[in-house]
């Protein structure tokens, strides 16, 4: 598996993280992190290092430590991978 080098985050990440009540769900600049995560990543997803692309259907945002678990690091920009779908809507025996 190829190691990610964080690189720097994106200027809105950075922008929200200290605006009051700033959370994941209300970032709404997300196409800016999809493409930060791919272009940093090559295009290959963080688990399967199968292609991807940065648009929502063809990634999704990865928090590495959970945001129920560890809600203070969910807009950490080094907690943050970009990921395949999965096979996300197929029978769970073609998922990964």
């Amino acid at each position: 598996m190829r190691p990610i080098v964080k690189g720097n985050e994106p200027p809105s990440l950075t922008r929200h993280r200290q605006t009051p009540h700033g959370d994941f769900d209300n970032y709404r600049e997300k196409d800016e992190l999809r493409h930060a995560l791919v272009e940093e990543q090559r295009s290959i997803c963080c688990y399967c290092m199968c292609r991807i692309r940065d648009d929502r259907f063809g990634m999704k945002i990865e928090h590495w430590r959970s945001r129920t678990a560890h809600r203070d690091e969910q807009l950490r920009y080094g907690n943050l991978l970009a990921a395949c779908r999965g096979g996300e809507g197929q029978p769970g025996k073609i998922q990964h």
